[in-house]
Formats: C-alpha cells, structure tokens, sequence
C-alpha cells in the first residue's frame, strides 16, 4: 500500500490543506526536481519520504505522456492500497431515456477501454 496521503495535482491550485488527524493531516508541498514536471503539477504529501518513493522518474514520465496525450487536466491521489486517477472531460455520462436513441455498449463505456490499459501502465510504474 501507499503510506501516507500523496497527491498530484495541477500546478495553479496552490497549496492544499485539509484540517484534522490521521489520513486527513495537513499535506506538505514535496520538491520533485523535475522542472518540466513541476511547470505543471504540484506534489504535496503528508510523508515527503514516501511521496519520493512513490514519484519516480518513471512515473512523472507518465503523467507527463498522459498529459501531453489528453490534453486536461489530471490529478493522482495515492491512499492506503488505492490510486485515484481524475480526467477532467467535457462529456457527460450517458442517460438513458425511455422514448430515446437506445442505448449501445459503446455508448455505455465510453472511453474506458482506452483508459484500462494506461491505468494497468500506472500501475506498473509505482515504485521502479
């Protein structure tokens, strides 16, 4: 699992905080020494220790290919045994209507068959 809170997030949202104890600790901002990357993102944690374990060069790569690809914003949570990935996208979740288009599978998953395999990419660059 990924000790701590480390968060990801866009650059200009300054600097997070969130009051009380345990998971919900004050998060400090963590210094990646990647310029290009911190044009971009903000890391901030409540361990500066794990989060340099768990940013690697391999992972800030990603993020930076998946942000040059997507071109949204993107935030990386990593909490306990968890990652939380957010794509910001204009699209809607599709609604079904009763006197509407029927629904199809490709209408109902949308984009996730393209988002699996980067999430299984995610995955296999935490901690190398």
């Amino acid at each position: 699992g990924f000790p701590g809170n480390t968060v990801i997030v866009p650059d200009r949202h300054g600097q997070l905080t969130d009051t009380g104890s345990g998971p919900r600790r004050k998060k400090k901002l963590v210094m990646v020494k990647h310029p290009a990357f911190e044009r971009l993102f903000s890391v901030y944690s409540t361990s500066y220790f794990d989060a340099r374990q768990i940013v690697t060069p391999r992972l800030i790569s990603l993020v930076m290919e998946l942000h040059g690809g997507l071109q949204t914003e993107l935030r990386l949570s990593f909490v306990g045994k968890s990652l939380f990935i957010v794509i910001a996208r204009e699209a809607s979740r599709p609604e079904p209507r009763l006197f509407g288009a029927p629904m199809t599978p490709e209408i109902a998953v949308g984009e996730l068959p393209r988002l699996v395999p980067l999430a299984e990419r995610f995955a296999q660059s935490i901690g190398q």
